[in-house]
């Protein structure tokens, strides 16, 4: 069994490369929207995603129907959300 010194005296993580450095210090001086736009690009990737994993599902998913079977897997987690998608699919249908 290990001692309590042993415990936490766990190994630290090693410090950060030149080249990881350079990279931090290069995020933190780039103009804001270039992190908006990089925000934009990754949910962009994952709609793409889950559209493509629902067409795999059912083929004849598509227009509205589709951007809302990709609303209901992206918020699956969020019952609020769900019930938003609802009253929108209700209000103008699955065209």
């Amino acid at each position: 069994m290990k001692s309590p010194d042993e415990l936490t005296n766990r190994a630290k993580p090693s410090a950060l490369t030149d080249v990881d450095s350079q990279y931090l210090a290069a995020l933190e001086t780039r103009p804001a929207y270039f992190t908006v736009q990089q925000c934009v690009d990754l949910f962009e990737s994952v709609r793409a995603m889950y559209a493509l994993q629902l067409k795999r599902e059912d083929p004849c998913l598509d227009g509205r129907a589709l951007d809302i079977a990709v609303a209901r897997r992206f918020y699956a987690a969020d019952p609020a959300a769900l019930r938003l998608i609802d009253l929108a699919e209700l209000k103008y249908g699955p065209k």
